[in-house]
C-alpha cells in the first residue's frame, strides 16, 4: 500500500540541531550563559600551574569553554575561557617536567657525593699524562705529589661551566696560603690550551703555578668515577685519596682540605687500586 504522505527526514546523534528548532526558552538560556565560570577555572589552572593543579581545573576550563562555543556563545569571554585553560594546561606540563628534572639532578647529585665519599683511602692508578704548568708543557704523574709536595690537590672541571669558574676562583684563593701543595685542574673533555686560558682567566696570578691538563682518554681510576663537576681531592705522598667532595663547597672547606683535614690514620688505606 503506497503512502501518499511525506515521510520526514530523520535526524542523526551528528547532525547539528538548528537555531530555530530549539524551545524559546533555551534559546534565552543560551543567550544568558556566562563564560564567567570556565575563565575562572582558567586563571585557577594559570595561578596553581607551579603545583601541577592546573592538570584539574584546566582541562575543566577547557572543556566548558569548547562546549560554550558549539552551543553558540561566542564572543571575547568564550575564547578567553578556552585560551586561559589552555595555557594553564601547559604551564602545568612544563612545570611537571622541570620538577622533574630538578629531582633526578638532586639524586644524581646525592649518588656523586656519595662514591666520592667511597675514595677515601684509595689509590690512584698512576698514570702520566702531558700538563701545562705555568703556560710550559710538562709531563706529570697524575697519582701523587711531585718533589717535596706534602700533598696534592686536584680540581675536575668543565671549562665554560659557571659553577667550574667559581670553582676555580675558590681554589685559586685558597692555593695562595698553601704554596708547598700541588694544585692539578683536569678537564676530560677540553684542550690543556683552554684549561689553562680558564685557569688564568677566573684563577689570576696565584694560578700561574697550576698544573693544566686536559683532552684525555680516559681519568685514572677511580677518578673515571666522577659522575659530577666540579670534584675536588686531595691526594697525600703515596697517592691515596684523603678527602674527596662534590659541587661547590665554601673556601674554607678547601683550605681544611689542602691542610691536612683529612689526612688518613697510619696504617694501610681501607681501600687500594693496583699501580
Amino acid at each position: 500500500m503506497a503512502i501518499d504522505e511525506e515521510t520526514p527526514p530523520r535526524t542523526t546523534a551528528a547532525a547539528p540541531l538548528a537555531a530555530d528548532a530549539l524551545d524559546p526558552v533555551d534559546a534565552a538560556w543560551l543567550a544568558r550563559k556566562s563564560p564567567l565560570a570556565p575563565i575562572i577555572l582558567g586563571v585557577l589552572s594559570i595561578a596553581l600551574s607551579p603545583l601541577l593543579l592546573g592538570l584539574f581545573f584546566g582541562p575543566l576550563g577547557l572543556r566548558a569553554g569548547i562546549d560554550l562555543r558549539r552551543r553558540g556563545v561566542r564572543g571575547v569571554g568564550s575564547a578567553l575561557a578556552v585560551a586561559t585553560s589552555a595555557a594553564g594546561i601547559v604551564l602545568s606540563v612544563t612545570t611537571a617536567l622541570l620538577w622533574g628534572a630538578l629531582l633526578s639532578s638532586v639524586l644524581l647529585g646525592r649518588d656523586a657525593m656519595r662514591a666520592a665519599e667511597q675514595w677515601r683511602g684509595r689509590d690512584i692508578a698512576s698514570t702520566t699524562v702531558a700538563a701545562l704548568v705555568g703556560g710550559e708543557p710538562r709531563e706529570i704523574d697524575l697519582s701523587r705529589p711531585s718533589g717535596t709536595s706534602p700533598r696534592r690537590a686536584i680540581l675536575i672541571i668543565d671549562v665554560g661551566q659557571p659553577t667550574c669558574d667559581v670553582a676555580v676562583r675558590s681554589l685559586s684563593e685558597v692555593a695562595s696560603d698553601f704554596p708547598e701543595v700541588d694544585v692539578v685542574v683536569v678537564s676530560r673533555d677540553d684542550d690543556p690550551r683552554d684549561v689553562w686560558s680558564f685557569v688564568r682567566l677566573h684563577g689570576l696570578e696565584s694560578a700561574l703555578r697550576f698544573a693544566c691538563v686536559g683532552a684525555l682518554d680516559a681519568l685514572p681510576p677511580p677518578l673515571d668515577q666522577a659522575a659530577a663537576i666540579p670534584t675536588f681531592l686531595v691526594v697525600d705522598r703515596n697517592g691515596a685519596i684523603e678527602q674527596a667532595i662534590v659541587g661547590l663547597h665554601p673556601a674554607e672547606d678547601l683550605r681544611k682540605l689542602m691542610g691536612g683535614a683529612g689526612a688518613l690514620p697510619p696504617g694501610p688505606p681501607a681501600a687500594t687500586e693496583g699501580r
